[in-house]
């Protein structure tokens, strides 16, 4: 019930009024309520409260609280359209780690889209067998790796032995992405891990004839206004996961894009960039890895039962245990290496990024739940537009 109640509640959220679509980056983008590293005058705290209904000093605490730890960071709020906040400690665009994961969900999504609009020289779907577009020896080295489906690849499920790093020889990664051993059938553990989402590089080349990296820019960012983003490569292959090379690069504004795209379902302007139908797939838990089993990977910082609150490539609060009680439960999120997040409030219709790759919060699993809680203290007007 409850998670039903915050879908009716984004659901009249956004239908309040016609949706706001920023111009692009190269055209002055967002528009802007408080500018960047600023400090507002009581004026332009009244207008952040009066046009998004957020407290701005409740917002800069959240920005304190960043802070306190040192090192990089910059944190962003948009709130019905309005930057309503933004600081940087640092300059240029910076590899978002495993956020980049979350993108390839969505290179998939419109992937699957294309496919099913017959534009592709191949078809392909989400249950469909990952062998049919992978190099033969792929399977060949091991029959059980022709019931590893799509699906598997994108949920963390896949039965391969998870690889999370490193990543210092991408010539000797490029060959783990296509040697991992099969540890169990697929489906049935849930195991975090780099290598399978890396080896959806090889099925959009495969489909598209394009790189992963071409492919989104293309497809995603261009239509939503944001100039070809850099992202790395493993033996000319698009790093989609994140590990080798830091992920793709990005200034916060940049990814709010997708983030914002996202909470409108796919669409941008007049136009479906990616169908609704797929985005809500990709972002929601997906229930049948309540049946998987948790396996500890390289990092302990993915909480036990995670299984229980992710989605294809995306993470979610549905429980309430990833980002707190304090946080709504409709929210999903991207997040890497760093503690970096994309979070996307449907109901509140909110994006909130925090992106510098910072490892001393990586000893801080408590560190989203606390950020976000600050955030969540400075929405005044719930139900504002």
């Amino acid at each position: 019930m409850r998670f039903a109640c915050f879908f009716w509640f984004a659901t009249s959220v956004i239908a309040a009024g016609p949706a706001y679509f920023p111009p692009p980056e190269s055209a002055d983008g967002w528009r802007v309520l408080v500018p960047l590293n600023a400090e507002p005058s009581p004026a332009q705290k009244n207008e952040v409260r009066a046009k998004v209904g957020l407290e701005w000093d409740s917002l800069q605490e959240a920005w304190k609280y960043c802070q306190s730890f040192g090192g990089p960071h910059s944190l962003l709020v948009i709130r019905h359209g309005w930057v309503a906040a933004e600081w940087r400690t640092y300059e240029g665009a910076r590899g978002i780690a495993s956020c980049t994961k979350s993108l390839t969900s969505l290179a998939m999504a419109k992937l699957f889209d294309l496919s099913d609009a017959g534009r592709t020289k191949k078809r392909i779907r989400l249950d469909d067998e990952a062998w049919r577009f992978l190099p033969a020896e792929w399977a060949r080295a091991d029959p059980r790796r022709k019931k590893i489906r799509l699906r598997h690849l994108l949920t963390m499920t896949s039965g391969l032995e998870p690889y999370d790093g490193p990543y210092k020889d991408l010539g000797a990664y490029a060959k783990v992405v296509l040697t991992q051993p099969v540890e169990a059938p697929p489906g049935k553990v849930w195991a975090y891990a780099s290598a399978p989402v890396d080896m959806m590089s090889h099925i959009i080349e495969n489909v598209t004839g394009r790189t992963q990296r071409d492919f989104f820019n293309q497809e995603i960012h261009a239509p939503i206004g944001v100039a070809p983003i850099e992202w790395p490569a493993f033996q000319g292959h698009t790093g989609g996961s994140g590990g080798p090379g830091g992920g793709a690069r990005y200034v916060a504004g940049e990814l709010a894009r997708v983030g914002y795209l996202l909470l409108h379902g796919g669409r941008w302007g007049e136009h479906d960039v990616v169908s609704r139908k797929r985005v809500e797939m990709a972002t929601r838990w997906a229930p049948w890895l309540e049946a998987a089993k948790f396996r500890k990977a390289n990092f302990a910082r993915y909480e036990p039962e995670a299984q229980n609150f992710y989605g294809y490539l995306f993470w979610t609060n549905r429980t309430g245990r990833a980002l707190g009680e304090a946080v709504p439960r409709d929210v999903f999120y991207m997040s890497g290496f760093g503690r970096q997040a994309c979070w996307i409030f449907p109901s509140l219709d909110m994006v909130v990024l925090r992106l510098g790759s910072n490892v001393t919060l990586n000893e801080h699993p408590e560190f989203y739940r606390e950020l976000l809680k600050r955030v969540m203290k400075a929405v005044s007007k719930p139900n504002s537009k």
